[in-house]
């Protein structure tokens, strides 16, 4: 297929743009695992459309077999003295570099992903997926470009969740596993035609010397260094600060812990193959069973070279794929590492307006289910029959040979499914008679049901009956800051409420009436004031200047006893005894003067003089 050129706005890719490409040299996508992904095209001066080609406008052309054309930007391009020029181009995701997102701060994968939508601060036209279910701190402090929190940097989603990248248009999906295991074996005397194989020790660790250090405070283990039982001759111990694991300092059995599982990590040398095969799908010959023999980037392979004893399996970590031949010009499977490093750019200057986005995430959502159905022109439609001639299938495909198929809808008795590998799947999506529904992501307004099951639940507001926890099982709601700290906890022992935070009468903190719990204390007050303290003891305290519950106090104190009342002011002391004489008592310096005394009694809820 020819590439086709686009105007640098474009976002829909489902006309002739600014037009084909027919008189290209060379067209070729390399795509690498969690890494590089650009177009290289060479085409002649005297071209069609060569004058169109400037720099920022985009190209969209077939990235890999059996896939959708992908846009890529132009960002160079070379002009040699024989007239075919060649110009570079980044996959539209590139543009991710220049998409400042604001601190954010989230505790899980699917988090994470909507955190960068949602704190992007100018207008963002991507949007973002995940079908990770990992729990674990994704904190950023400082601003910093989508793509960058998105790998290659300390902290980034990898680093965080782990997983495999997937860019498709304006959609960036986290995958637990993007590729397969379809069971394709790459065998000497078959398809295998050159294999490298290392065995890497340079990681193994025997040993470690863990300590921690802040403060001024330093500790480590008295027997300072953790070995495992090892093979080699001699110890391979490795010096690790893990301050940045614990808060305050750990104890020795924490410390002890942290060595070990570091440790079983680092026991494996590591195996790498790298190799060259025939993409069997693409001849002839294997036409008729291409989908159980086709592989894409992050599929897993079976390796078998038996001269050297290999036999293992690997994923594929790097295909070049040729746009005009529409066949992979090479595939590299190994151990491939995260390395989005190369493809970020951070900028030194800050934006001077910020914009916010718009769009809420289901408008994101029904707008990308309606570019996809609108664009989807073309495809095959084939009636599929059984022995009898009569008609038991519905096959819905983008190529007409159903072998050959790759993006393929299925309707039978059994239910309808989705693939994108096949007619034989695996089906990611799928509807079946029995009334299940399997899906990677589902996008509703209102879901009504009577009970979900959810590894992580995230919702800007749940509201509705009755929300159970606790009981027979540890069920907790946890309410948490801007920093994710937690401030109140729900469970079946009842509520607690955190050191050092408020519970308000109000919104605005410091405007409405307070009940606070700090150092031992329960603080009560209102716009921001202490009026009364609690203390564990149960010791009533009013603060000095404020007046609580219409007593004031303004410089004195009040003291509480058994059967009395103490008011005292200075050297003076005013108390009242028993429950219906209040007797005022004057002490000074020199002793009680008699004069000063006098009793009041209570009548009928009246003082009056005794």
């Amino acid at each position: 297929m020819n590439p086709i050129l686009y105007e640098s706005d474009e976002t829909n890719f489902i006309t002739n743009g600014l037009g084909r490409l027919p008189d290209c040299v060379s067209c070729k996508v390399t795509e690498a695992r969690n890494g590089e992904y650009e177009l290289q095209l060479k085409y002649p001066i005297t071209g069609r459309h060569f004058a169109d080609i400037t720099d920022d406008r985009i190209i969209s052309a077939i990235p890999a077999d059996g896939k959708e054309p992908q846009p890529f930007v132009i960002y160079r391009h070379s002009k040699p003295m024989n007239g075919i020029v060649t110009f570079y181009a980044q996959h539209i995701s590139y543009r991710l570099n220049y998409i400042p997102v604001r601190p954010f701060r989230a505790t899980n994968a699917a988090d994470a992903m909507q955190c960068l939508s949602q704190y992007a601060a100018v207008s963002c036209p991507f949007t973002f997926w995940t079908d990770r279910v990992v729990n674990a701190t994704c904190a950023h402090d400082v601003p910093g470009s989508i793509r960058s929190r998105l790998g290659g940097t300390e902290g980034s989603m990898l680093d965080c969740y782990g997983g495999e990248l997937e860019w498709d248009k304006f959609t960036v999906k986290l995958h637990t596993a993007r590729g397969a295991n379809k069971g394709v074996k790459i065998r000497y005397g078959k398809n295998l035609i050159d294999l490298l194989q290392e065995h890497n020790l340079s990681n193994v660790v025997t040993a470690v010397y863990p300590y921690w250090s802040r403060d001024g405070v330093y500790k480590e283990l008295p027997e300072r260094v953790v070995s495992t039982a090892h093979e080699f001759s001699w110890s391979r111990v490795e010096v690790v600060d893990i301050t940045e694991d614990y808060e305050n300092e750990p104890s020795e059995a924490t410390m002890r812990s942290w060595a070990t599982n570091y440790l079983s990590g680092k026991q494996t040398p590591k195996d790498s193959i790298k190799f060259s095969f025939v993409a069997l799908w693409q001849t002839k010959e294997y036409e008729q069973i291409a989908p159980l023999e086709r592989v894409n980037l992050c599929d897993t392979v079976t390796i078998s070279y038996e001269p050297l004893g290999v036999e293992t399996t690997a994923k594929v970590i790097r295909t070049v794929y040729d746009v005009l031949k529409e066949r992979y010009e090479s595939i590299e499977v190994g151990q491939g590492r995260t390395n989005l490093a190369a493809t970020i750019i951070e900028t030194s200057h800050e934006p001077e307006k910020m914009i916010s986005a718009a769009k809420s995430w289901f408008d994101a959502a029904i707008s990308h289910a309606t570019d996809m159905i609108r664009g989807g022109l073309g495809g095959y439609v084939v009636m599929n029959a059984d022995a009898n001639g009569n008609p038991q299938e519905i096959i819905v495909m983008d190529r007409p040979d159903v072998d050959l198929a790759v993006n393929c809808i299925r309707i039978n008795k059994n239910g309808i499914g989705f693939s994108q590998n096949g007619y034989m799947g695996p089906f990611n999506s799928a509807w079946l008679i029995d009334g299940t529904f399997d899906a990677q992501q589902i996008n509703v307004i209102n879901l009504n049901a009577n009970s979900i099951t959810a590894g992580t639940m995230s919702a800007d507001r749940i509201k509705g009956g009755t929300l159970t926890v606790g009981g027979t099982q540890n069920g907790m709601i946890d309410v948490r800051d801007a920093n994710d700290n937690i401030y109140l906890e729900i469970d079946k022992y009842g509520i607690t409420q955190m050191d050092g935070y408020w519970l308000q009468q109000e919104d605005a903190l410091g405007t409405g009436k307070f009940i606070r719990h700090e150092s031992g204390q329960i603080k009560m007050g209102t716009g921001g004031n202490t009026y009364v303290t609690i203390d564990g003891s149960g010791t009533v305290t009013p603060i000095t200047g404020n007046t609580y519950k219409g007593l004031k106090i303004t410089t004195g104190a009040v003291e509480l006893a058994a059967n009395e009342i103490s008011l005292v002011h200075g050297n003076n002391k005013y108390y009242a005894q028993t429950i219906d004489v209040m007797v005022l008592v004057r002490e000074q310096a020199g002793g009680i003067t008699q004069d000063t005394w006098r009793t009041l009694s209570f009548t009928n809820g009246m003082l009056t003089d005794a």
